[in-house]
C-alpha cells in the first residue's frame, strides 16, 4: 500500500500498487487525480498519522470497554469481599459459592484490563496482535462484563485493524519507540 495525497484538497489516501500511476477519485471530495507515489507521504509517521486517523473515534471506544468492564467486575468483587468478611465470619467453611463468583469476577477483571490495555496500544498503533485480541475479547460475553458495548466496538475496531494501511502502519511502528 501507498499513500497518495490529493492536490485538491490534501487529504492522503491509501492506495494498491495496482492503482498507481491511475486515475483515483478522492474520498473526501469529487476530485479525480492520477495516484503518484510522493516519498514525503510514505514516511513511517505518515502511514503511523493515517492509521491515527482512520482509527481516531474507535481507539476510545475499545479502551472506554475495557474500563467500564473493569469497573463492572471490580464492584461485585468489593461487595463479595464485603459479604464474605461479614456473613461468614463465625461459620466455618460453605465458601465454596462465593469464591466461584469471586474467581468469575476476577477472570473479568484480568480480561477486561487486558481490553482496556489493547485500546491504548490501538491509540498508540502498537502491538497489532495484541489489538486484535482486545476487540476479540471485548465481544466475548465471558470475558467482559459490558459485552453489549463490546458487541459494538469489537467488529468496527477489527474492521479498521484489517485495513492494509493500518497494517503496514503498524508494521512499520512495531521497531520505533
Amino acid at each position: 500500500m501507498f499513500l497518495t495525497r490529493c492536490p485538491n484538497c490534501g487529504e492522503l489516501t491509501a492506495v494498491a500498487p495496482a492503482y498507481l500511476r491511475r486515475v483515483v477519485v478522492c474520498p473526501r471530495c469529487p476530485s479525480k487525480y492520477t495516484a503518484e507515489v510522493n516519498e514525503a507521504d510514505n514516511t513511517r509517521e505518515a502511514f503511523v498519522t493515517h492509521a491515527r486517523w482512520l482509527l481516531r473515534d474507535y481507539e476510545h471506544a475499545l479502551t472506554s470497554t475495557g474500563a467500564v468492564g473493569v469497573a463492572c467486575a471490580l464492584i461485585p468483587m468489593a461487595l463479595l469481599g464485603v459479604q464474605t468478611a461479614t456473613a461468614y465470619e463465625d461459620v466455618g467453611g460453605a465458601h465454596g459459592p462465593l469464591l466461584l463468583t469471586f474467581a468469575v469476577f476476577a477472570c473479568s477483571l484480568l480480561l477486561s484490563s487486558l481490553v482496556t490495555y489493547g485500546g491504548t496500544q490501538l491509540v498508540r498503533v502498537k502491538n497489532y496482535p495484541l489489538c486484535v485480541l482486545a476487540a476479540v475479547l471485548a465481544m466475548l460475553p465471558f470475558s467482559n462484563l459490558c459485552f453489549p458495548f463490546g458487541w459494538v466496538t469489537g467488529p468496527i475496531a477489527l474492521y479498521w485493524l484489517r485495513k492494509p494501511e493500518v497494517r503496514r502502519a503498524f508494521e512499520l511502528n512495531r521497531g520505533e519507540e
